[in-house]
């Protein structure tokens, strides 16, 4: 999921204008999408205030959601950790 939340990242920081509506379609239509949503963080052009209060409106019921689950593994490097050691990674 990093990976995935670094290009949403970048691509709302340079693209924001032209992208948000699809990434707010597309979180609201999938259910794996939101948690890649939630986990971005704002910089560059969406430290803008309108353009983070829409940001913040996009992820706020999602983050409440998501909140309530139980952390998954979401790598195989991850999951070898919890397998090998029992410790899993929390936060």
């Amino acid at each position: 999921m990093a990976i995935s939340t670094c290009v949403l990242e970048h691509l709302l920081a340079y693209h924001f204008d032209a992208f948000i509506s699809r990434v707010e379609e597309a979180a609201n239509a999938d259910q794996l999408f939101p948690k890649t949503v939630v986990s971005c963080w704002k910089i560059r052009a969406v430290r803008e205030p309108t353009r983070a209060a829409r940001l913040d409106r996009l992820k706020a019921p999602f983050a409440a959601r998501l909140a309530n689950q139980p952390l998954q593994p979401t790598t195989a490097c991850q999951v070898e950790v919890e397998v090998n050691t029992g410790f899993a990674a929390r936060g």
